[in-house]
């Protein structure tokens, strides 16, 4: 058994010391309300949202009570890897100055970060030569009645949609090898996270898998659709400010209520 693997069958979910710190986070971060649990399908889906810089990992983790695998960059869960990880996320245009006074904070904390991502309801998104094994834990999750989810938001603005910035597309992938294994039709759900009302908002008009469409269109016909659905959801609040997937400089806003 190789390292990677012995490692991921060590690492214990849910730990007396992980609720602890989940019970401090839901002090902190204030609850959210999360509306059209209905909507969810009986089999396991996929669940697809805004990702919200790190509102929409936390919101998923505390408050969406549902069987559950959240997808997490790898990295987010290795204290190795973490303090650059963060530095090319969330503050990569800052000045040199203060990103080595975050860089050197974020190393102190690395290890605890570590510990909490690797014990939440989280599953490893590598994005290199291990990227199967990320689809094996995915499938694995889903045989034992967990749903996907997954922020697929890139670094890529579109200009055209003030919502949603464009999606990674491999992670339809995901649809195409638990059909081909167990022969089930996957589902995608929309949802979306509105940070400034503290809800999450569940769609009824889901997205299906079809395996007789060509994997590489049928990669961009279910993003198109998901991301056309998410947007329809947020448009369909009251007006709000929407918090990106990365920072923007200069306090621009994104759909803001002015």
């Amino acid at each position: 058994m190789s390292k990677e693997k012995k490692k991921d069958k060590k690492v214990k979910k849910n730990t007396v010391p992980f609720r602890f710190c989940a019970w401090i986070a839901r002090r902190i971060y204030k609850k959210r309300v999360v509306e059209g649990l209905e909507n969810l399908p009986k089999e396991p889906c996929v669940i697809v949202a805004n990702h919200s810089q790190l509102h929409s990992p936390l919101t998923y983790e505390l408050y969406l009570k549902v069987p559950r695998a959240i997808w997490c960059d790898a990295k987010m869960m290795d204290k190795a890897d973490l303090p650059q990880y963060a530095e090319d996320n969330f503050w990569p245009k800052a000045e040199d100055k203060q990103k080595k006074k975050r860089k050197f904070w974020m190393r102190k904390v690395a290890p605890l970060v570590g510990y909490i991502f690797t014990r939440a309801h989280t599953l490893p998104v590598y994005r290199d030569v291990r990227v199967m094994r990320t689809f094996k834990l995915s499938e694995e999750a889903m045989l034992r009645g967990e749903n996907l989810v997954i922020f697929p938001e890139n670094e890529i603005t579109d200009e055209n949609n003030r919502i949603l910035d464009f999606f990674n597309l491999y992670f339809v992938d995901i649809a195409k090898i638990y059909y081909k294994k167990h022969g089930k039709i996957l589902t995608f759900v929309p949802t979306y996270n509105c940070v400034e009302q503290r809800k999450v908002v569940i769609g009824k008009n889901h997205v299906k898998y079809d395996p007789n469409i060509p994997m590489e269109e049928q990669r961009t016909i279910l993003c198109e659709k998901l991301r056309e659905e998410i947007t329809a959801l947020a448009l369909s609040l009251p007006r709000h400010e929407v918090v990106p997937f990365l920072p923007i400089e200069n306090g621009e806003k994104r759909y803001s209520k002015d």
